[in-house]
């Protein structure tokens, strides 16, 4: 969980909210453009021209290689800094306070809060869950966010479930039902007046994937190919045939 420091380095309004989302979005989105720009510009300057000295064509390919370098560094101290920049936001539009409720409705669900907190403590998933709908079922919006911030850290405290060899199994079904339980609780709390700022900060969420994606990509090929368990691949031998021997169509050498 992030901190009040953190949550109100964001932009309380809805038009200071949407303007800081504009400027981040714009920001990624240029240096994406920037980035793609300066590894086509390496991918056109990869082979000598006609009758270019092989020292100008070494000297054309270092500078664009120099330029793909530079773009990349920028764009992954970007991604860093949107990853940075975009958690206030989120807590502000997805967190507690991005719920609506009065200031009235605010207290009481202080008051509850340590009730809630005992609660999602030692009951069992399908029992918090079950208290989400029926606090959701009486329109009771203190109750409801009281126990929605404790049943969300009861399951973000919880350690995902694995196999006896590390690997990640589906939650149980009592986990998801809470899940399905808080998800729908959150929709019916949510403050409207923020929906468009929402539908921006999920394009600002796509562009920054679309950065991040395209560094991870850049990285990727440059690595050596492996096989699914991380040995390098290697050429399949070709064996020439010896004289006289012949080799089946389609059979591999």
């Amino acid at each position: 969980m992030m901190d009040a420091n953190e949550v109100n380095a964001a932009p309380v309004t809805a038009a200071g909210m949407t303007a800081r989302i504009g400027e981040l979005e714009r920001k990624a989105v240029t240096r994406l453009e920037a980035l793609n720009q300066a590894h086509i510009g390496l991918r056109d300057n990869s082979e000598a021209w006609h009758r270019e000295t092989e020292s100008d064509f070494e000297k054309r390919q270092a500078r664009h290689q120099g330029a793909a370098d530079y773009e990349e560094r920028l764009a992954d101290e970007l991604a860093i800094d949107l990853d940075r920049d975009m958690k206030p936001l989120h807590a502000r539009l997805h967190g507690p306070v991005g719920l609506g409720l009065t200031a009235s409705e605010w207290d009481r669900s202080g008051a509850l809060s340590a009730l809630a907190t005992s609660r999602a403590a030692s009951a069992p998933l399908a029992e918090l869950a079950a208290d989400l709908r029926g606090a959701l079922a009486a329109g009771d919006k203190a109750r409801c966010a009281a126990f929605l911030v404790a049943a969300e850290h009861r399951l973000a405290s919880a350690p995902s479930p694995r196999t006896p060899d590390g690997a990640l199994i589906p939650w149980p079904q009592e986990a998801a039902a809470l899940r399905a339980a808080i998800a729908e609780t959150r929709v019916e709390l949510r403050d409207r007046s923020l929906d468009l700022v929402r539908s921006r900060f999920r394009d600002l969420v796509g562009a920054s994937g679309d950065l991040s994606g395209r560094l991870f990509r850049i990285r990727a090929a440059r690595k050596p190919p492996t096989t699914t368990d991380g040995r390098l691949k290697v050429a399949w031998p070709v064996r020439e045939p010896q004289a006289g021997e012949r080799i089946p169509l389609g059979s591999r050498r």
